[in-house]
């Protein structure tokens, strides 16, 4: 396949906003699936609520449906970043300029991502790291102490927790994340969005280089990229 013609494919595929449509639809049934539990636990916890230690089992027991649902969200967000971080990185071997964009997951994950507030960390990485916990914290170290973490364990692990996160607390953990990406009232499809716009600033950023600016249509060139 020649060159432009396999870079245009590529570039398609990483800015096309109608990728992530179907994963937002996905959100929108666990967000309708939290919602309903938020419900069925208010209802256990009354109109006052109780102290923690004195929930009630089927309270406990939809607590951390909550949280297990909204996990299934972050890990359902993490899908179209891993996605974006292997068409970054082939279509950058097709660059000019190489050296204006970066070569490694990490630097992919802040590259044209928004920061945190108070923090080193970008809001895509934000993403990965919590999905990577939920999927994974129960092979961490009880400690989580990162000098007892393995390989993508260590650098996850000092991820969340500059983020906030503690030990032990699934559901507290999970609905902390999407307050500190600016999520409430469990629009977990915001999730996707945030990730579908990184998406199309990551392909945007690709008009930078000559070589992949030459490959693609004119027409969709951003007139305020062109020089």
């Amino acid at each position: 396949m020649e060159e432009w013609r396999k870079v245009r494919i590529l570039h398609d595929e990483l800015g096309d906003p109608f990728k992530i449509m179907p994963m937002t639809s996905a959100a929108v049934s666990l967000r309708d699936g939290v919602n309903e539990a938020e419900e069925h636990f208010q209802s256990y916890m009354g109109e006052y609520g109780v102290s923690r230690k004195f929930w009630p089992v089927p309270c406990e027991l939809t607590y951390e449906e909550m949280g297990i649902i909204i996990g299934n969200a972050f890990v359902l967000a993490q899908v179209p970043i891993s996605q974006a971080v292997s068409l970054f990185s082939k279509i950058r071997e097709s660059c000019n300029e190489k050296g204006r964009f970066p070569n490694r997951k990490s630097g992919i994950l802040k590259y044209e991502s928004m920061f945190l507030d108070s923090c080193t960390v970008s809001q895509i990485e934000a993403i990965d790291a919590v999905a990577n916990y939920f999927k994974h914290y129960h092979e961490w170290p009880e400690s989580w102490d990162e000098n007892e973490a393995r390989d993508v364990q260590k650098a996850t692990l000092a991820v969340v927790k500059e983020l906030g996160l503690v030990n032990q607390a699934l559901t507290d953990n999970m609905m902390y994340s999407l307050q500190l990406l600016g999520i409430y009232d469990n629009d977990l499809p915001k999730l996707c969005h945030i990730v579908g716009e990184w998406r199309e600033n990551l392909a945007k950023s690709f008009f930078l280089d000559p070589f992949i600016r030459d490959c693609l249509p004119p027409q969709i060139k951003p007139i305020d990229l062109l020089v």
